[in-house]
């Protein structure tokens, strides 16, 4: 007698027909019976069993296995445009707050009007004034502000502001 090959062994007994068998133990065939388990069919042909489906076949494995459909092209060109619609938009909506933020009214610098109203008064009256204007100036052609100070005699004084042209380079100043 041969040596089996590796792994193989011998079924105690013998086989169907006779001599042993090599190979794992069979178990006895019973009419209607499944190795498979389940309950026996009710006719007693042989149940045929579906080929095991393709790797990546929807309704078969875990989901998520398997390749990756394949997409179109025009998908892709959709995605692509949505993306640079998206792009453009963003863009907008920053191009119009930068606008927003840096085109407001203009201002005249409240310190600049302090200095230049302050050295003026000193050489038209002769004394020096400390001035203080709270309020912000918008440039408007005849819009008026007041300023407040203090004379280097302690006098109490209150200064007229007014805008002269559109785009505040022009302005004059008086005690009311």
């Amino acid at each position: 007698m041969t040596q089996p090959p590796y792994g193989d062994r011998p079924q105690e007994g013998p086989g169907p027909s006779g001599p042993p068998a090599y190979g794992p133990p069979r178990a006895p065939q019973r009419p209607g019976w499944s190795p498979h388990g389940g309950s026996p069919p009710q006719s007693t042909r042989p149940v045929p069993y579906p080929a095991p489906a393709p790797h990546g076949v929807p309704g078969y494995g875990p989901p998520g296995y398997g390749p990756p459909a394949p997409r179109s092209s025009g998908s892709r060109r959709r995605a692509g445009l949505l993306l640079l619609l998206a792009a453009v938009a963003l863009a907008l909506v920053a191009g119009v707050a930068l606008l927003a933020a840096t085109t407001g009214p203009t201002v005249l610098s409240r310190s600049a009007v302090e200095r230049d109203v302050a050295e003026q008064f000193q050489q038209r009256e002769g004394v020096a004034v400390d001035l203080d204007c709270e309020q912000e100036m918008h440039v408007e052609p005849g819009a008026t502000y007041e300023c407040t100070g203090v004379t280097a005699d302690e006098e109490q004084v209150t200064l007229r502001i007014e805008i002269t042209d559109a785009d505040g380079a022009r302005y004059t100043w008086s005690e009311p």
